[in-house]
């Protein structure tokens, strides 16, 4: 019995040795998230260290533990997989959720461990950080995106604008030439879309017909 014990505990010291190391590793890089979110190394080190602090936790039977880092796990890898820019907000509800992890760990390694109910509790107020630092996750996504979007308009409007300019001129076999190029490259924009690409050649066999005007194309 006594020789279960001190195995037990010594598993638990290894746990809690390296579990400081991974908090070390993701304080430093939330501490320099703008910087971090622009790579990809660091982000997937983060990402790891919450990770193994999930696995760790889940196989010694710390379910609190367990859920925080997986919390923090899940919101990386929003930071993994898209281009987001920091700000201060998002960086203090980072920092929030990883002091909730810091502290579970703290009190796993004092005197008197980690208690259930306790743990539970800590788990349960720490709800909110996680879903105010998810819902913002998502708010920075959607206007990421929504910008992106106005992006690729404002370069479909200036193509069009370019266009236009060619048919108000004389037709020749340069200028049908450059319009062709034009509608290439408004085919690029949305390479996925097929009847933005059917719209694009089509446009562009069309003006590579000299019977067509300009008058006519445009």
């Amino acid at each position: 019995m006594g020789g279960n014990y001190c195995g037990s505990t010594k598993i638990l010291g290894y746990f809690i040795e390296e579990a400081k190391e991974h908090l070390e590793t993701l304080e430093t890089g939330l501490l320099e998230l703008s910087a971090v979110v622009e790579d990809q190394e660091r982000l997937n080190e983060m990402f790891r260290a919450a990770h193994s602090i999930k696995g760790g936790a889940a196989m010694l039977g710390y379910s609190s533990i367990q859920k925080i880092a997986h919390r923090l796990e899940d919101s990386f890898k929003i930071l993994r997989e898209n281009k987001i820019t920091t700000d201060q907000k998002l960086e203090s509800l980072f920092l929030k959720g990883y002091d909730v992890l810091q502290s579970l760990i703290e009190k796993l390694q004092g005197t008197f461990g980690l208690n259930p109910e306790e743990a539970n509790k800590i788990v349960e107020e720490a709800e909110p950080f996680f879903k105010e630092l998810q819902a913002y996750l998502t708010k920075i996504l959607d206007n990421e995106d929504s910008s992106s979007n106005e992006d690729v308009f404002a370069q479909v409007r200036a193509l069009l604008t370019e266009m236009l300019s060619l048919f108000q001129k004389k037709a020749n076999t340069k200028s049908r030439q450059s319009l062709q190029k034009l509608c290439g490259q408004l085919g690029q924009l949305f390479p996925k879309v097929k009847s933005w690409q059917d719209l694009t050649q089509t446009a562009s066999s069309a003006i590579g017909n000299p019977q067509h005007s300009y008058a006519t194309l445009a």
